[in-house]
């Protein structure tokens, strides 16, 4: 029964070795999973703004107003104030 016990520095050392490793393989990948996290990234956001007047379109009673119009005062419903 001679167990050699983990010391918490060779602890600190793995999670360090392990989050530069991880760090490394994202930033050398990043570009090949671009548009992959776009297209999840726009699926989270409630499919986008199509008006982009600052609302989502899930949140948005008037998504298809003029994109022209876009710098005009809205309401917090994305409806054009008059």
């Amino acid at each position: 029964m001679n167990k050699k016990a983990v010391r918490p520095i060779e602890i600190i050392m793995i999670l360090v070795i392990v989050s530069v490793v991880a760090f490394i393989l994202l930033f050398a990948f990043r570009k090949y999973f671009g548009k992959e996290v776009g297209i999840v990234e726009e699926k989270i956001t409630g499919l986008g703004d199509a008006d982009e007047d600052g609302v989502a379109n899930m949140f948005d009673k008037c998504p298809n107003e003029d994109k022209a119009k876009k710098d005009l005062p809205r309401d917090a419903d994305g409806c054009l104030i008059t």
